[in-house]
């Protein structure tokens, strides 16, 4: 599980990777909800066929709404005989646009790794590394160019793109 400590990408506030909040593919449904309550609000379930679906809104600190005004996001797990099997995030980038492409690349970032369930890079300097090749990813996407990242032997794929509403959208979905 990625634990990033803190990182300061605004000047008025630093984002921390406290807890682990996202899920791993493959992991039961259950180890995921014990952990997500702090991070996300539940909204909603839905069940289609042998598919469940579980909607969350992210809960936002105080700096974050300061520093970027109007970010925010939502959460999906998709569910299979009790395993996660994909989810999906959106990400409203707000009214700060850098700010919120700074806070987008880092959840984005968060969400690979934890979704793949990739292991913390093992420096700082490895992590700094990650922050600008993902914040590289959420530029291109925002720019309207879809962007698809993989790992050697991760089992899964992330894919970042922008919607029609502006909205950054991210998906892990097993291969």
């Amino acid at each position: 599980m990625l634990k990033v400590l803190c990182l300061l990408v605004l000047p008025v506030t630093s984002f921390c990777f406290a807890q682990a909040c996202e899920a791993k593919l493959g992991e039961p449904f259950g180890v995921f909800q014990a952990r997500i309550i702090t991070n996300y609000k539940f909204q909603a379930h839905s069940k289609k066929e042998d598919r469940d679906y579980y909607m969350y809104s992210m809960i936002t600190d105080a700096d974050t709404d300061i520093a970027a005004p109007g970010f925010g996001g939502g959460l999906t797990i998709t569910v299979s005989s009790g395993l996660i099997v994909g989810q999906s995030m959106l990400l409203r980038i707000g009214n700060n646009a850098q700010a919120g492409k700074s806070l987008a690349a880092l959840h984005t970032f968060d969400f690979a790794f934890e979704s793949l369930g990739r292991p913390t890079p093992p420096s700082q300097t490895a992590i700094e590394q990650e922050l600008r090749s993902y914040t590289n990813a959420v530029s291109k996407a925002l720019a309207g160019a879809p962007q698809n990242i993989r790992y050697p032997g991760g089992g899964g794929k992330i894919t970042i793109a922008k919607r029609s509403d502006g909205a950054l959208a991210i998906a892990a979905t097993p291969e």
